[in-house]
């Protein structure tokens, strides 16, 4: 394997050690949402099984092994608001199903809206969702008893049952409800996150009355746009705790920039560190002090544009580099999942989210969110044990970041992250491989998209190599 050098190499390098010590198991792992009911020409038509099996292709060559799928609730239920089988989104969810049971993939069914039907009616001064008077109202659920036994129990029955989707073991009513939004609202003197708090205790009620125990529910699933604040803690000052009505707590995260960066002039955003000891650590140290998984549910990042901004921020490399960087410090901190944004997306709602390109039927790569997803998903496996990396850097800011698994296989993976723009990283990797004999080495940056470059030889069960690492890169170091 050739040697690279640096000029500084009399310089000490960033230290990455690993121990064979478990950290923590994750509840679940790393994957995507897959919203369903952009337009029809965001997906092939049923009667394409083709192009469905050319797209289901890419989610197992990207290894996905936990997804939420996405449906309108406003597309299922009739104007009383009583459940409706029969939309063509359900095709999309029989074959993701087929999909996923065999490799032992869960999916969380999310149903995004509460059903006009069941809704508050508008008072003076309701809010709009997320307070853009066009889009309308989107407020929290008045008739509690009718929003369950006529749509969220017949919803998840059809599902599992009629549909025998086994491998749906999640539930999430509500998309970002609280904080703010104009989501969930609802009118004085009711206290809205009280009244969330019910809705969530009603649904694991009538889940259990009606046999359908083992759907785990799920919540507060709010984002971390800065004028959304945590909403537990009001919740607990005001006694209305979920923690008995939930199975996880899930969260989305949009607003990072790396340390070194300043905040984007296209949306906020906070440094990397902050998000990831202020709020992942801290939630999901709540979270697990409880026995219940932290699961984050939508990852993408904003900086670098999206709806407001470049449409195609997030489509570039040094996006997916931002991205990559949370999902593996999030690991490193104890997430039980990292979800990245709507791998199938028009692209023209709210920037290039996709990963495969649809709306023109080529279902082609898009080149730098698909082989950057790949190189950091392909050697992680579902439910992967994440052991103890201690990293040593002299650099103020550290650019370096990893996170190492054990996979149920046991095979291994080291995810090496330089955040640098400009320069690349000395690193002295030492790592345990067990019983096997080598290392693989992959390498995603701006010019290699999931390059295999070489192989590092195990001696003693591990290795111990010095490592130049180029700039905005991710480097693997598998022993699959």
């Amino acid at each position: 394997m050739p040697s690279f050098l640096l000029r500084d190499s009399d310089r000490d390098p960033t230290t990455i050690t690993v121990a064979n010590d478990v950290t923590h198991t994750m509840a679940e792992g790393l994957g995507f949402n897959w919203f369903s009911t952009y337009e029809a020409a965001t997906y092939p038509s049923p009667e394409e099984d083709d192009r469905w099996d050319r797209v289901l292709g890419h989610l197992t060559w990207l290894n996905a092994n936990f997804i939420r799928f996405g449906q309108s609730a406003f597309e299922l239920c009739d104007a009383r608001g009583n459940f409706r089988p029969g939309h063509w989104s359900f095709d999309q969810l029989r074959r993701l199903n087929a999909w996923a049971e065999p490799r032992g993939v869960s999916l969380i069914a999310d149903t995004w809206y509460i059903p006009q039907a069941f809704q508050f009616q508008p008072w003076p001064d309701a809010p709009y969702a997320w307070g853009v008077k066009g889009l309308g109202y989107l407020l929290g659920v008045e008739d509690i008893d009718g929003y369950i036994n006529r749509f969220v129990v017949p919803y998840l029955k059809y599902v599992t049952e009629e549909m025998g989707c086994k491998a749906v073991r999640w539930y999430n009513h509500f998309n970002e409800p609280l904080g703010g939004s104009g989501q969930c609202a609802t009118p004085p003197p009711i206290d809205d996150h009280a009244h969330y708090v019910g809705v969530l205790a009603a649904i694991r009620q009538g889940l259990d009355e009606a046999g359908l125990g083992q759907i785990g529910n799920m919540g507060p699933d709010t984002p971390t746009l800065l004028a959304h604040a945590n909403p537990l803690p009001h919740m607990l000052e005001i006694g209305a705790d979920p923690d008995p009505h939930i199975q996880a707590y899930c969260v989305h995260n949009y607003h990072s920039h790396f340390d070194w960066d300043a905040e984007s002039t296209s949306n906020q955003s906070d440094p990397m560190s902050y998000s990831i000891n202020a709020r992942v650590g801290v939630e999901c140290d709540y979270a697990h002090a409880r026995g219940k998984p932290y699961l984050i549910t939508e990852l993408g990042m904003f900086h670098y544009g999206w709806r407001w901004g470049d449409p195609a921020g997030v489509a570039r490399h040094d996006n997916f580099v931002l991205e990559a960087e949370f999902a593996v410090r999030a690991m490193a901190r104890g997430a039980d999942s990292v979800l990245r944004w709507a791998w199938l997306n028009p692209g023209t709602r709210d920037g290039w989210w996709q990963l495969v390109q649809t709306i023109d039927g080529s279902d082609a790569p898009v080149l730098n969110p698909y082989y950057g997803y790949g190189t950091l998903m392909r050697y992680v496996d579902r439910q992967p044990k994440i052991l103890a990396t201690e990293i040593v850097s002299p650099d103020r800011p550290q650019t370096v970041h990893a996170v190492a698994v054990e996979n149920g296989d046991g095979s291994r993976t080291l995810l090496v992250v330089n955040d640098s723009y400009a320069n690349c990283a000395r690193v002295l990797i030492a790592m345990p491989t067990g019983a096997a004999t080598g290392v693989r080495k992959l390498v995603c940056d701006p010019v290699r998209k999931h390059e295999e470059v070489g192989e590092i030889a195990a001696a003693a069960g591990g290795i111990e190599q010095v490592e130049v690492l180029s700039p905005m890169s991710l480097t693997v170091y598998t022993t699959r």
